[in-house]
């Protein structure tokens, strides 16, 4: 069972996301559990400080950020997730949400000193650089990290 009880940003795949959507669906007030949104509605939510649509969320498309950005590029991109979360972190602090990326099958975790995903193309995304150090959850497919960026 995926622990996460704790507010933060939750890494998810398979079996671990099954496992999180019943503990969220009895953890949540209503008993509805987690919606599901895109990555780029969720950024714009943290950008622009708008209310979060559910203390519970499932986000989708975290692994397409760096398919459609320019290789060349994908420095800038994760310096910009990163400087927006830690911008956001005590407004994300306050409204403690579960905030889970779902990650398809092909996407793999990396077991190195930094928690990286391999992606479907082949690229690496080191996800310490954005999120700061991740501990592994219950199980290889959950990894986890409060919103406490890069520490």
């Amino acid at each position: 069972m995926p622990t996460i009880t704790t507010p933060g940003y939750n890494f998810l795949r398979g079996r671990a996301k099954r496992e999180a959507a019943d503990f969220l669906r009895d953890w949540s007030e209503d008993g509805l559990g987690a919606q599901e949104i895109s990555i780029v509605s969720l950024l714009r939510h943290i950008e622009r400080k708008e209310r979060l649509p559910r203390s519970e969320l499932f986000v989708n498309g975290f692994e397409h950020l760096w398919e459609i950005v320019p290789t060349e590029e994908l420095g800038g991109l994760t310096r910009r997730l990163q400087d927006l979360l830690s911008s956001r972190m005590n407004w994300l602090n306050n409204q403690l949400p579960h905030i889970c990326f779902v990650l398809p099958p092909e996407v793999t975790f990396i077991p190195t000193e930094h928690k990286c995903l391999r992606l479907r193309n082949g690229e690496t995304i080191d996800l310490y650089d954005i999120f700061g150090n991740i501990e592994q959850g219950a199980s290889t497919d959950h990894y986890k990290k409060g919103f406490n960026v890069m520490t």
